[in-house]
């Protein structure tokens, strides 16, 4: 009974941990390059599509990282992990190199849980998705939580 109640808590917790980055892929027009980058390094992004833009916020300050790509097959991994299985953090890595790791936000600690972002250059609903989620199940236990999400192209 108590098992079930700490796992129950730990549920609840984890619902309750807003995302600590967000992403969007922006196509790259005109006005992308004269107005939305007003710096001399805005012919940095003359040929590609998209600019895919993370932005994670603390109390002090917000921080966008911009990076060029000519793909909109852009997924977001967030894996949430209850405090004392941070060992798994260590296959990340070499797990992640296989798919287009473009952006990783590291790993935070909130509350009674540690958290995992990161951008992968993967199709949504792809065999290649499919296939990782497969490895990532196989590695984790059933207190951890992983979630994929589409980047919104706008």
């Amino acid at each position: 009974m108590k098992k079930i109640l700490i796992k129950s808590a730990f549920f609840t917790l984890m619902k309750k941990v807003k995302s600590i980055s967000n992403a969007i892929l922006l196509r790259i027009n005109k006005n992308f390059r004269k107005k939305i980058i007003p710096f001399k390094n805005h012919q940095f992004f003359k040929d590609y599509s998209y600019a895919f833009i993370v932005e994670s916020a603390t109390e002090k300050c917000i921080k966008m990282t911009i990076y060029p790509q000519n793909t909109s097959n852009i997924i977001k991994l967030a894996i949430q992990i209850p405090d004392g299985e941070g060992n798994i953090v260590k296959e990340f890595p070499q797990i992640l190199k296989d798919y287009g790791l473009l952006h990783a936000s590291g790993l935070l600690k909130v509350g009674e849980i540690m958290v995992y972002e990161c951008y992968l250059n993967v199709k949504y609903n792809s065999i290649e998705m499919e296939t990782l989620k497969k490895i990532l199940n196989g590695i984790a236990n059933p207190s951890i939580i992983i979630s994929f999400q589409k980047v919104k192209t706008i």
